[in-house]
């Protein structure tokens, strides 16, 4: 009896390990296969309404065919087909929104022979205070802008324009609405910039603006 029992056990072990032998190469071939790599945007990247999609070229791809979907109300927003491993997408896409994109790269028949499944965030519009955009200011502004939903932190970034290349002049994160240049500006035309953020530090909203400094 244990004998009968001992042969039993050792032909289910046999066929155990001979079937997970035959199914790992399949599952592996499939996986290197299907993936499309991309290239920009990186998953979850925060972008601007008209995105330029970037991938790599995929074996034997005749063509792809890109499509992006509103992860908010899942209605597909663009669609279309390029062989090129470039997509700029217009027109521009609402702000403040998580969109789904797929690239399909298809053979010369139009058969699907690999594709990529990501994500990103087109950044919603910060609506800045003061100073009014071109607007003529002291050497020693105030940037403000109003409060943003869900926003934690606020990334403020000031350029001096009249350099070439533009130089930095203050890059500061604070959690406050405004931020006041303490340093006096030289004469001149500068930009600012605030990026809104999340707890997970993306960037969900975005403001640009500039003002001159007077002589």
């Amino acid at each position: 009896m244990f004998r009968s029992i001992l042969i039993l056990l050792l032909f289910l072990l046999l066929v155990s390990c001979t079937a997970v032998g035959e199914a790992e190469p399949s599952g592996n071939m499939t996986d290197d296969m299907q993936n499309v790599a991309v290239i920009w945007p990186g998953a979850n990247e925060s972008v601007d309404a008209q995105p330029v999609l970037q991938w790599e070229a995929f074996p034997e791809a005749a063509q792809y065919q890109v499509i992006i979907v509103n992860g908010d109300t899942n209605e597909t927003v663009f669609t279309q087909k390029t062989t090129e491993m470039v997509m700029p997408v217009t027109p521009p896409l609402p702000g403040g929104v998580r969109y789904t994109w797929t690239v399909q790269a298809q053979d010369a028949n139009g058969e699907v022979i690999g594709e990529v499944h990501t994500f990103f965030r087109v950044k919603a519009l910060l609506e800045t205070v003061e100073p009014a955009n071109l607007a003529t200011t002291s050497a020693t502004p105030t940037l403000a802008w109003k409060p943003f939903d869900n926003a934690v932190t606020y990334q403020v970034v000031l350029l001096d324009d009249d350099a070439y290349p533009p130089v930095v002049v203050s890059d500061e994160e604070s959690k406050e609405t405004s931020f006041a240049v303490t340093t006096p500006l030289e004469s001149g035309s500068y930009s600012w910039t605030v990026w809104a953020k999340d707890a997970n530090g993306t960037v969900i909203a975005e403001a640009n603006n500039q003002f001159m400094v007077e002589k």
